[in-house]
Protein backbone atom coordinates (compact mmCIF):
# COMPACT_ATOMS: atom_id res chain seq x y z
CA UNK A 1 0.00 0.00 0.00
CA UNK A 2 1.57 3.20 -1.18
CA UNK A 3 2.26 5.91 1.80
CA UNK A 4 -0.58 8.89 1.64
CA UNK A 5 2.05 11.18 3.06
CA UNK A 6 3.98 10.64 -0.26
CA UNK A 7 1.04 10.46 -2.59
CA UNK A 8 0.15 14.12 -1.21
CA UNK A 9 3.61 15.47 -1.72
CA UNK A 10 3.77 14.46 -5.20
CA UNK A 11 0.34 16.53 -5.89
CA UNK A 12 2.15 19.62 -4.05
CA UNK A 13 5.03 19.01 -5.73
CA UNK A 14 3.27 18.46 -9.29
CA UNK A 15 1.15 21.71 -9.15
CA UNK A 16 4.00 24.06 -7.61
CA UNK A 17 6.69 23.04 -10.37
CA UNK A 18 3.70 22.94 -12.76
CA UNK A 19 2.67 26.87 -11.75
CA UNK A 20 6.86 28.11 -11.61
CA UNK A 21 7.46 27.01 -15.04
CA UNK A 22 4.48 29.29 -16.09
CA UNK A 23 5.77 32.84 -17.43
CA UNK A 24 3.00 35.53 -17.18
CA UNK A 25 1.76 37.60 -19.90
CA UNK A 26 3.36 41.27 -20.97
CA UNK A 27 2.47 43.68 -18.83
CA UNK A 28 -0.62 45.77 -20.17
CA UNK A 29 1.85 48.75 -21.28
CA UNK A 30 5.17 46.49 -22.04
CA UNK A 31 3.87 46.91 -26.05
CA UNK A 32 5.58 50.06 -26.76
CA UNK A 33 3.57 52.28 -29.46
CA UNK A 34 5.58 52.77 -32.39
CA UNK A 35 7.63 56.36 -32.61
CA UNK A 36 6.29 58.79 -34.67
CA UNK A 37 9.06 59.33 -37.55
CA UNK A 38 10.32 62.46 -38.34
CA UNK A 39 12.35 64.47 -40.84
CA UNK A 40 15.67 65.43 -39.58
CA UNK A 41 15.97 68.37 -41.57
CA UNK A 42 12.90 70.13 -40.00
CA UNK A 43 14.47 69.08 -36.53
CA UNK A 44 17.00 70.95 -34.62
CA UNK A 45 19.71 68.57 -32.86
CA UNK A 46 19.03 67.31 -29.29
CA UNK A 47 21.03 66.12 -26.54
CA UNK A 48 20.31 62.80 -24.19
CA UNK A 49 20.62 64.36 -20.09
CA UNK A 50 21.15 61.44 -17.46
CA UNK A 51 18.45 60.02 -16.56
CA UNK A 52 18.13 60.86 -12.54
CA UNK A 53 16.88 58.59 -9.76
CA UNK A 54 13.60 60.01 -8.38
CA UNK A 55 13.17 56.75 -5.80
CA UNK A 56 15.46 56.93 -2.61
CA UNK A 57 18.36 54.88 -2.08
CA UNK A 58 17.14 51.42 -0.87
CA UNK A 59 14.04 51.52 -1.25
CA UNK A 60 12.77 48.20 -1.91
CA UNK A 61 11.18 48.29 -5.35
CA UNK A 62 10.96 44.13 -6.15
CA UNK A 63 11.47 40.87 -4.45
CA UNK A 64 13.35 37.39 -6.13
CA UNK A 65 11.44 34.63 -5.72
CA UNK A 66 12.36 31.32 -5.35
CA UNK A 67 10.75 27.70 -6.12
CA UNK A 68 7.19 27.93 -5.41
CA UNK A 69 7.05 31.56 -5.49
CA UNK A 70 9.15 32.53 -1.78
CA UNK A 71 10.13 35.86 -1.71
CA UNK A 72 13.89 36.26 -0.39
CA UNK A 73 16.39 38.58 -1.29
CA UNK A 74 14.80 42.14 -1.65
CA UNK A 75 15.96 43.85 -4.86
CA UNK A 76 16.52 47.78 -4.05
CA UNK A 77 16.48 51.37 -5.44
CA UNK A 78 20.63 52.51 -6.43
CA UNK A 79 21.14 55.50 -5.74
CA UNK A 80 21.99 56.61 -10.01
CA UNK A 81 21.01 54.97 -12.92
CA UNK A 82 23.32 53.10 -15.38
CA UNK A 83 24.92 55.36 -18.57
CA UNK A 84 24.10 52.00 -20.50
CA UNK A 85 20.36 53.09 -20.36
CA UNK A 86 21.14 56.61 -21.60
CA UNK A 87 22.66 55.06 -24.55
CA UNK A 88 19.79 53.31 -25.76
CA UNK A 89 17.78 56.78 -25.69
CA UNK A 90 19.98 58.17 -27.92
CA UNK A 91 19.86 54.92 -30.28
CA UNK A 92 15.84 55.21 -29.63
CA UNK A 93 16.01 59.08 -30.74
CA UNK A 94 17.83 58.27 -33.93
CA UNK A 95 15.67 55.64 -35.15
CA UNK A 96 12.90 57.87 -35.03
CA UNK A 97 14.84 60.45 -37.47
CA UNK A 98 15.84 62.89 -34.58
CA UNK A 99 19.62 64.32 -34.97
CA UNK A 100 21.69 63.57 -31.66
CA UNK A 101 24.11 65.27 -30.86
CA UNK A 102 25.92 63.80 -27.57
CA UNK A 103 25.21 63.65 -23.71
CA UNK A 104 25.03 66.32 -21.37
CA UNK A 105 22.54 67.46 -17.67
CA UNK A 106 19.82 70.59 -17.60
CA UNK A 107 22.60 72.60 -15.99
CA UNK A 108 25.36 72.84 -18.38
CA UNK A 109 25.45 76.03 -19.97
CA UNK A 110 26.74 74.81 -23.36
CA UNK A 111 25.74 71.78 -24.93
CA UNK A 112 27.64 71.67 -28.30
CA UNK A 113 25.61 71.68 -31.49
CA UNK A 114 22.05 70.48 -29.70
CA UNK A 115 19.85 73.08 -29.23
CA UNK A 116 17.79 70.44 -26.81
CA UNK A 117 18.00 68.23 -24.10
CA UNK A 118 15.87 65.30 -23.54
CA UNK A 119 16.07 63.91 -19.85
CA UNK A 120 13.82 62.09 -17.61
CA UNK A 121 13.74 61.03 -13.82
CA UNK A 122 12.54 57.44 -12.57
CA UNK A 123 9.55 57.81 -10.51
CA UNK A 124 7.95 54.53 -10.08
CA UNK A 125 9.65 50.92 -10.29
CA UNK A 126 9.12 47.65 -9.94
CA UNK A 127 12.04 44.40 -10.74
CA UNK A 128 11.01 40.86 -9.47
CA UNK A 129 13.03 37.90 -10.43
CA UNK A 130 11.95 34.17 -10.22
CA UNK A 131 14.22 31.62 -10.17
CA UNK A 132 14.41 27.60 -11.39
CA UNK A 133 11.81 26.24 -13.28
CA UNK A 134 9.80 29.89 -13.94
CA UNK A 135 13.41 31.56 -14.54
CA UNK A 136 12.23 35.01 -16.04
CA UNK A 137 12.41 38.89 -14.54
CA UNK A 138 9.57 41.20 -14.74
CA UNK A 139 10.17 44.78 -14.96
CA UNK A 140 7.87 47.88 -14.11
CA UNK A 141 8.78 51.69 -14.60
CA UNK A 142 7.47 55.51 -15.24
CA UNK A 143 9.56 57.35 -15.91
CA UNK A 144 8.97 61.76 -15.99
CA UNK A 145 10.83 63.03 -19.33
CA UNK A 146 11.61 67.09 -19.53
CA UNK A 147 12.67 69.13 -22.75
CA UNK A 148 14.95 71.64 -21.84
CA UNK A 149 16.01 74.17 -24.36
CA UNK A 150 19.56 75.68 -24.19
CA UNK A 151 18.83 78.96 -25.55
CA UNK A 152 16.23 79.86 -23.27
CA UNK A 153 17.08 77.87 -20.29
CA UNK A 154 13.45 76.80 -19.51
CA UNK A 155 11.97 73.44 -19.36
CA UNK A 156 9.56 73.40 -22.41
CA UNK A 157 7.85 69.87 -22.70
CA UNK A 158 6.74 67.60 -19.56
CA UNK A 159 5.69 64.29 -20.30
CA UNK A 160 5.10 61.05 -18.25
CA UNK A 161 5.19 57.72 -19.47
CA UNK A 162 4.99 53.69 -18.42
CA UNK A 163 6.88 50.91 -19.42
CA UNK A 164 7.32 46.87 -18.68
CA UNK A 165 8.57 43.95 -19.41
CA UNK A 166 8.82 40.15 -18.91
CA UNK A 167 11.76 38.14 -20.26
CA UNK A 168 12.65 34.73 -20.10
CA UNK A 169 15.98 34.59 -17.79
CA UNK A 170 17.58 36.85 -14.96
CA UNK A 171 20.63 38.83 -16.40
CA UNK A 172 22.46 42.21 -16.17
CA UNK A 173 20.06 44.78 -18.02
CA UNK A 174 17.44 42.44 -18.54
CA UNK A 175 15.11 45.63 -17.45
CA UNK A 176 16.36 47.45 -20.42
CA UNK A 177 13.53 46.57 -22.55
CA UNK A 178 11.08 48.17 -19.58
CA UNK A 179 13.14 51.30 -20.20
CA UNK A 180 13.00 51.29 -23.47
CA UNK A 181 9.22 50.79 -23.95
CA UNK A 182 8.93 53.92 -21.76
CA UNK A 183 10.92 55.83 -23.74
CA UNK A 184 9.42 54.92 -26.85
CA UNK A 185 5.72 55.48 -25.06
CA UNK A 186 7.49 59.04 -24.88
CA UNK A 187 8.51 59.83 -28.32
CA UNK A 188 5.07 58.09 -29.90
CA UNK A 189 4.10 61.82 -28.84
CA UNK A 190 5.97 62.65 -31.50
CA UNK A 191 3.71 65.34 -32.87
CA UNK A 192 3.81 67.23 -29.83
CA UNK A 193 7.29 66.45 -29.08
CA UNK A 194 8.61 67.26 -33.09
CA UNK A 195 7.05 70.09 -32.58
CA UNK A 196 8.37 71.43 -29.68
CA UNK A 197 12.06 70.59 -31.37
CA UNK A 198 11.35 72.00 -34.47
CA UNK A 199 13.49 74.56 -36.52
CA UNK A 200 10.45 76.88 -36.92
CA UNK A 201 12.10 79.41 -34.42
Amino acid sequence: MKNPLSAVLFIFLSFGLSACGTMPKNFPDSLAQNPIQVQPQSILPVAVAKLNMGIKAGTTIGRMYSLFGIPTLKIQAKPVIDPFYEKMFGEELQKAGYEVKGMGTFGEAELGEARFLIGGELIEASVNTHALLGNYMDAHYVIRWQVFDAKTKKVIYESQTAGGSVIHGIKSYGDLEAFRVAFKNFLEAGTVLAGTVSGDD
